[in-house]
């Protein structure tokens, strides 16, 4: 098939698709909304599926546009140029050109470099380092990035249309929500095309790994990484030392472990956090505390697991990288000699802002000792008074050595999170 026939096969194949679709807007298009006629490179980065594409379509469906998909296997290894000679052909003369995952084309830098000198561009990328350190030495000044999450529960919530939080009854139905959120994530098409978790989201994983890792950072050892992949995803909410992946799977060096645990943080599976020190060399020696990025995956990656607590702190943890994103603040977890931990360290420029636990409690006898003592010992250390303890249903304020704590049901503080 010639060129001009993919590209016009791929147009109407997304016209098809976002006609059928029942779309949500995001509450992140309104910052996109903003600057669409800015003369930047508009880039959303995310993991595959979060629903990218419908983001731009929505920002561009009424503009006079042209659409090129390079996920396109028709499209891999083709030239550039050759590429946008079919494009100009097929559209004729548009002012927007929206690329879908760029990263699968060969010198794309350069393409989309010359682009911005003529049309305005919109990006898709599957893979956080192209898009990040890669894109801002090619477009320096020259372009806004925005990331993309699946939906976090208050845009599910939105979707559901149960945001009653004034009666027993709605916040019992909103509960029941965040159940069903905990269990199967938040990917478009799970939440409004009614997919089948499993099958979707076991396709999707293989899906990332293979194309976006493997195939992208020529892995030798397949199986072997595939084996690494799935004990740090397993580990979520847990700990990674890059030298417990070294024994335990005979890798060569470290330095490959920590090019392995890379390649899955880039392609937007997990991330990763530090524990928190005053010293720059202690958080980049630190052991590293593992998130998934959706807790669809939970249950691909382990059948048999029914831990509420780990599920509730991975859709915390979820929501506080977005919101770290989006007001520009980092995230620790503080652990001391003794062991006491806390779950989350929130510091905005090099002031701690906020101490965070996160407990499935019914009820205050549900609340472990052992986490307010470690909130309570982060507390002095650090000089933050901001304490809270995410909870599954149970609220109050409470003083324990002089310390006021904030305990908040989850629902509550994923629709109003308060930094």
């Amino acid at each position: 098939m010639n060129i001009k026939n993919i590209l016009f096969e791929q147009k109407l194949e997304l016209n098809e698709i976002m006609n059928k679709k029942n779309i949500i807007p995001r509450d992140i298009i309104n910052q996109f909304d903003q600057i669409r006629e800015s003369n930047l490179a508009k880039i959303v980065t995310g993991i595959r599926r979060s629903g990218k594409s419908t983001l731009l379509y929505l920002l561009l469906k009424d503009k006079d546009y042209g659409y090129i998909n390079f996920d396109d296997i028709n499209l891999y290894g083709r030239d550039a140029s050759e590429i946008f000679n079919s494009f100009i052909e097929l559209y004729g003369n548009v002012k927007y050109v929206f690329l879908d995952e760029i990263q699968n084309l060969t010198g794309w830098e350069l393409f989309v470099n010359n682009l911005q000198k003529t049309y305005n561009v919109f990006i898709t990328g599957s893979n956080s380092k192209l898009l990040s350190s890669e894109l801002s030495s090619s477009l320096t000044g020259r372009h806004i990035q925005i990331q993309l999450f699946p939906f976090n529960f208050k845009e599910f919530i939105k979707y559901k249309n149960n945001l009653d939080t004034a009666t027993n009854r709605g916040k019992n139905i909103i509960k029941n929500n965040l159940t069903f959120y905990m269990e199967n994530g938040g990917f478009p098409e799970i939440l409004i095309e009614n997919e089948s978790r499993n099958v979707y989201l076991t396709q999707l994983y293989r899906d990332i790994i293979e194309k976006d890792i493997i195939i992208r950072f020529n892995i030798n050892h397949k199986r072997t990484y595939i084996d690494i992949v799935n004990f740090i995803m397993n580990a979520y909410t847990g700990y990674i030392s890059y030298n417990k992946v070294k024994n335990k799977f005979n890798v060569g060096s470290v330095h490959t472990v920590k090019n392995y645990i890379n390649y899955l943080e880039e392609s937007y599976l997990v991330f990763f956090l530090d524990k928190f020190s005053y010293k720059e060399i202690e958080i980049e020696k630190s052991v590293k505390k593992v998130y998934l990025i959706d807790n669809g995956f939970i249950q691909i990656i382990n059948r048999n697991s029914s831990d509420l607590g780990k599920s509730l702190e991975n859709v915390i943890a979820i929501n506080l990288k977005q919101l770290s994103l989006e007001n520009n603040f980092n995230i620790y977890y503080w652990k001391d000699y003794n062991n006491n931990e806390v779950d989350f360290i929130i510091k905005m420029g090099i002031e701690i802002k906020l101490l965070m636990q996160v407990t499935y409690a019914m009820d205050e006898k549900d609340i472990s000792m052992r986490e307010i003592r470690a909130l309570i010992q982060a507390s002095d250390i650090l000089r933050c008074d901001n304490l809270v303890i995410i909870t599954w249903d149970y609220s109050e304020i409470k003083v324990f050595n002089d310390k006021k704590i904030n305990f908040i049901p989850a629902w509550q503080w994923l629709l109003t999170p308060n930094i």
